[in-house]
């Protein structure tokens, strides 16, 4: 019965691959779905979002202040925009927190 196990083992890799493409599949329409939204929705009016010179997300982020000629910063957006709101030490490269 070794022949058996040998479908069962290329079952399992079909099925694998099956889950894996849908998947994908998923997340490629879901990314669509978004930037289709984007492009048809109306932008909103600055000022909207975040009313000028208040801090951010309910309050519990400071606010926005621009990096210095002296403050470090990476390839990462989430990381940079810590930074940028005093989350992380700007310029710090041995502490991840002030």
């Amino acid at each position: 019965m070794p022949s058996n196990n040998l479908f069962v083992a290329a079952g399992t890799r079909v099925c694998s691959a099956l889950v894996e493409v849908v998947f994908i599949f998923t997340i490629l329409l879901w990314e669509v779905g978004i930037t289709l939204y984007n492009l048809i929705s109306k932008p909103l009016e600055e000022g909207k979002i975040v009313p000028k010179g208040q801090p951010g997300a309910n309050g519990d982020w400071p606010e926005y202040v621009a990096p210095k000629d002296t403050d470090s910063r990476c390839s990462c957006p989430g990381l940079n925009a810590m930074a940028n709101h005093g989350k992380l030490c700007p310029g710090r490269t041995n502490s991840s927190y002030c």
